[in-house]
């Protein structure tokens, strides 16, 4: 395809799965595009946002660090790899991670900026540090379309820290798809992924608020990060999502259950001093084996 008008290309970045905005490329750097994943990830119509500077999504917290290489950036048109606190139509806060890049034409002159967002996941709390480890290519699994384990115990780390100071739980929730190596012996590979972004959309789809952090984990596993939430609480929830896995009847022939289900482990509580995010994922981990060991006909959650 050679010829591209203005409303096919409008039409590609509508379907993209990310927000993305384009800009002007001087002035106040006015919005002149948002597709339709920003206007839902903002709550904001495109035409509330359309010759606006998006600063407005900023509200009262302009005092972030990052703010700085943006203004480079937009300044220079260069590009830009920053996370900020933004704020949503309707008041919730959500952290905004963004790549912005100078677009220029054949002559060398920057014709706008292009930003591409996506919602980290959770609330961020003012003055809190904002991520900036892994490139955005390394933080999401390619085949759940999940948070990458790499980047969720990036965030879990800091979130350990903050947990701590603050002295609330956080819970971690592990659910493994039981028998999958089997599975994939007598449907195939296709067959086993398949059935693994089955079992990660009804996970993230049963982790739905701000702060929940949804990954893929090893092999067949699927982790959750909460935040404060008690033990049993956690416990008795991890629980209904694994039935109602067990619930959508995906035929295993050679599984005693004789249908796809998935074992959890829970741990929940309030980090102490001294203590390291790792001692959170072990305790699940044992209490993943703990289930898997009796007949996946329980669930108990560890403790400290």
């Amino acid at each position: 395809m050679k010829d591209w008008s203005v409303e096919l290309l409008h039409a590609v970045l509508d379907a993209a799965p990310e927000g993305i905005t384009i800009c002007e490329p001087g002035g106040d750097h006015e919005v002149v595009f948002v597709n339709r994943a920003f206007a839902r990830l903002t709550g904001y119509a495109p035409e509330e946002l359309i010759g606006r500077n998006l600063r407005m999504l900023q509200g009262a917290a302009r005092d972030q660090a990052p703010r700085h290489e943006l203004r480079t950036a937009l300044a220079t048109g260069s590009s830009a790899r920053i996370a900020l606190s933004n704020f949503r139509k309707d008041g919730s806060s959500f952290r905004n991670e963004m790549h912005v890049q100078g677009i220029r034409d054949a002559d060398g002159r920057l014709v706008c900026f292009i930003g591409h967002h996506r919602d980290a996941g959770e609330q961020v709390r003012g003055g809190e540090p904002l991520m900036q480890g892994l490139p955005s290519w390394m933080r999401e699994d390619r085949l759940t379309g999940l948070v990458s384990q790499a980047y969720f115990e990036e965030l879990l780390r800091r979130d350990w820290a903050i947990a701590a100071r603050e002295q609330h739980a956080l819970g971690f929730a592990v659910f493994d798809v039981d028998e999958l190596g089997v599975y994939n012996d007598t449907f195939g590979r296709a067959g086993g992924d398949a059935v693994l972004r089955r079992a990660a959309r009804l996970v993230a789809g049963s982790f739905r608020r701000g702060t929940d952090l949804v990954a893929r984990w090893e092999g067949g596993s699927i982790a959750v990060l909460t935040h404060a939430t008690d033990a049993a609480r956690l416990t008795e929830y991890a629980g209904s999502v694994a039935r109602r896995m067990r619930e959508q009847l995906i035929h295993h022939p050679r599984s005693a259950a004789r249908y796809v289900t998935l074992s959890v482990g829970v741990a929940a509580w309030i980090p102490q001093s001294g203590e390291s995010a790792g001692k959170l994922v072990q305790a699940a981990g044992a209490a993943l084996g703990d289930f898997k060991a009796q007949g996946r006909s329980h669930l108990t959650a560890a403790r400290p």
